[in-house]
């Protein structure tokens, strides 16, 4: 534990609502980043604010390994974790990535039944 390199290292600590949660890419993280932000006053609050070192303090992962074995073990804190549907998953990764055009192995006009293919393909281990 410690040292931004551990499986705490998306985790993020709430602590006026005793609340720790993962934050999983891809899942609404920004916009609960962005709240956090707000929460500690951050002026830019509505930034991109995944880079903001004022972030830092609420990593659970940036905390003495004492911190973090109290608050994973007291049952007065939530812990969450935010995921999603993984066909939502895939279809957000379609419209964001091939739709727009910011996937190199795949075309801009590449069909959602293509895009599957290809998915399929990668996921086996062939390509």
């Amino acid at each position: 534990w410690g040292g931004h390199t551990s499986a705490f290292s998306h985790a993020m600590v709430f602590p006026a609502g005793k609340l720790m949660f993962c934050g999983i890419p891809k899942t609404g993280i920004t916009r609960w980043l962005q709240f956090l932000r707000f929460y500690i006053g951050a002026n830019d609050y509505q930034s991109f604010p995944h880079f903001k070192k004022d972030r830092l303090p609420l990593l659970l992962d940036a905390m003495e390994i004492e911190v973090q074995e109290k608050l994973l073990n007291d049952p007065e804190w939530t812990k969450a974790v935010f995921i999603r549907h993984p066909l939502d998953r895939v279809l957000s990764g379609y419209l964001d990535k091939v739709v727009s055009g910011q996937t190199k192995p795949l075309a801009k006009n590449t069909t959602f039944a293509e895009f599957i293919q290809y998915l399929e393909k990668e996921g086996k281990g062939d390509g």
